[in-house]
């Protein structure tokens, strides 16, 4: 399971394959074939989208350039949903002591796989066996370095590991799943020690350097409540790299590249680096990033992540230093470009776009270019551009909600309204759980008077942010000025968003504002009926 700040442990949807039971065939003893140590294939993989990052395992096979992890690491995708977005996804080496953006070659939603590329010939590499050689596996063994991944997260309050120290674990084969006579996915008894940190982790057949699947999910039976450990199995990697002209790369490169002595120490760096910029932790950063440099001057990476410490502390000069220097040492990198030119959204939105516009043709690329300069292009381009630069990149990720948010955006704002809420409603539904999503169109509902729908979302949003009282606050105005009968559910909802962590002023004196203003409505509305009961008790003493 991936790095994430809370483990979901999820139920494995799936075709309906066969469903083998192994071993199928006559197992026979596996003799020891190891030569390298597996724990060298084993990589770092982070990705980022827009809106957050996830970090996880991969592995190396055939020739170095290929990893293999799970899908969920490099992409964003909706627990409820359909939603996905692939992320920028980065590549660590401990073995090497290097790390590089890595291009998408192969993603497999349904079965969580995905095959990344990295231009390293040579790195340590798992073999994928044959399918005999998996169906005769009576057991598995997974491995990772669940310590280093588990620390990641800035949320972690786990401190990094002082070594590379691989973590193993051995489970029974449940079964293997095959559809049209290749195996699909692994099912493993039970969990031993698999959870969260080892999503992406290879599962090797004893002894030996074939990785028979890639660890990406627990499963919970709904009829005895068993727990199994799954994965997609690699035949599926060569299916899908024969399909892409990619199987040339499944083979060993022969000549093993040479082990980094500083390559643990240089990848703790990276990582720490990383953890103190999202903690933004800029002077320890600046430490951290400094010991960087001096190991690793000429990775363009490492001068990459000098710039944003310095742009965070503030020195723009050498920030621009050191992207000059990450585009010398890697001037063909697409998404070191992109990163460069989003430096210049806020100081020169022109340059900005300039740059990103020239990386249009990375096709891959266009979701992330079209969301990051989302801003500066509606304020500088019309909305028949920005509405075909979204379907264009829709083309590429036809499920990401934002990119169908923001279309339906351009067309709300042209005049378009059925089709702005039509498009924003599939966002909704792509993406059920995430919570901006849903209040911008319960609010445009409102405005638009579609009051049932807009009460709906309200109440929904409720549910999926308890703890946000802006959340307490839109429900509880929406009831005062649309559901007159609902005063005193609107006065409650109000003074709970008041109980609730606020570090906003503002919004603060918002909610005050408005119990002021239900409690002046009710007092309103029962003062004629008081002045009643006075006159009539008045009139009758007078009689």
């Amino acid at each position: 399971m991936a790095c994430r700040s809370t483990a979901i442990e999820v139920l494995w949807l799936c075709l309906l394959p066969v469903i083998l039971s192994a071993p199928t065939v006559q197992a026979h003893p596996i003799p020891q074939t190891r030569t390298i140590d597996p724990g060298d294939c084993l990589v770092i993989v982070t990705s980022t989208t827009p809106f957050g990052s996830i970090s996880g395992t991969g592995f190396a096979v055939g020739d170095g350039t290929l990893i293999v992890t799970a899908h969920h690491i490099v992409a964003e995708a909706s627990e409820e949903g359909r939603h996905t977005m692939l992320g920028a996804v980065r590549v660590l080496s401990p073995y090497l002591g290097d790390c590089r953006y890595a291009e998408a070659v192969v993603l497999d939603i349904p079965l969580d796989l995905a095959v990344i590329k990295v231009p390293w010939v040579g790195q340590p590499a798992l073999e994928i066996p044959n399918d005999d050689e998996l169906m005769q596996a009576e057991q598995l063994e997974t491995i990772g370095n669940v310590s280093l991944i588990s620390a990641i997260p800035k949320e972690s309050s786990q401190l990094f590991p002082e070594s590379s120290a691989v973590d193993h674990q051995i489970l029974d084969v449940d079964f293997v799943a095959v559809r049209r006579q290749v195996p699909q996915f692994i099912s493993l008894y039970g969990r031993g020690q698999l959870g969260p940190g080892w999503s992406g982790a290879p599962m090797l057949i004893p002894r030996t350097l074939k990785a028979a699947g890639c660890f990406v999910q627990l499963n919970k039976s709904l009829s005895d409540g068993r727990l199994t450990s799954q994965g997609p199995a690699l035949a599926q990697v060569r299916r899908l790299a024969e399909q892409i002209a990619q199987s040339q790369s499944l083979e060993p490169s022969g000549a093993k590249a040479a082990r980094a002595d500083d390559g643990f120490e240089v990848s703790l760096l990276f990582l720490q680096t990383a953890k103190l910029l999202a903690r933004d932790a800029y002077g320890w950063a600046g430490d951290t990033v400094t010991r960087l440099l001096a190991l690793r001057p000429h990775l363009a990476m490492v001068q990459m992540l000098a710039a944003w410490v310095q742009e965070k502390q503030g020195n723009a000069d050498a920030a621009e230093a050191h992207y000059q220097a990450a585009m010398k040492l890697d001037s063909n990198g697409p998404m070191l470009r992109l990163m460069y030119g989003q430096s210049f959204l806020d100081r020169d939105p022109n340059k900005a776009l300039e740059i990103l516009r020239g990386l249009w043709q990375h096709r891959q690329m266009r979701p992330w270019l079209v969301l990051i300069m989302w801003d500066v292009l509606r304020a500088r381009d019309t909305d028949e551009n920005c509405a075909q630069m979204l379907e264009e990149a829709l083309e590429v990720e036809p499920d990401n909600a934002y990119l169908w948010f923001n279309l339906g955006a351009v067309q709300w704002e042209s005049g378009r309204r059925d089709d702005g809420f039509a498009s924003m409603a599939k966002a909704v539904e792509l993406f059920p759980e995430r919570g901006p999503l849903r209040g911008h169109l319960a609010r445009l509902l409102e405005e638009e008077g579609h009051l049932d729908e807009a009460e709906d979302h309200f109440r929904r949003l409720l549910a999926i942010e308890p703890r946000n009282p802006v959340v307490y606050f839109w429900l509880a105005r929406f009831l005062s000025r649309h559901r007159p009968d609902a005063a005193d559910e609107a006065l409650r909802t109000a003074r709970k968003a008041l109980t609730l962590p606020c570090d906003d002023p503002a919004l603060e004196d918002q909610i005050r504002q408005l119990i002021r203003e239900i409690r002046s409505e009710r007092a309103s509305k029962a003062t004629p009926t008081s002045t009643g009961q006075r006159d009539a008790r008045s009139n009758a003493t007078a009689r």
